[in-house]
């Protein structure tokens, strides 16, 4: 019983930190694309 307990809280908590890192990497891509489109906009601007 404490056996099963423990797995799910584990199986829980690599949920819960994939889905910080799902966040996390749709808040990157989006930023980079906000980057993408300024450089675009101002290419003499914006060195790469």
């Amino acid at each position: 019983m404490l056996f099963t307990s423990k797995r799910t809280s584990v199986h829980l908590h690599l949920i819960s930190k994939s889905d910080i890192y799902l966040k996390a990497s749709m808040v990157i891509v989006s930023f980079l694309r906000e980057i993408d489109i300024h450089k675009n906009q101002f290419p003499d601007k914006i060195s790469t």
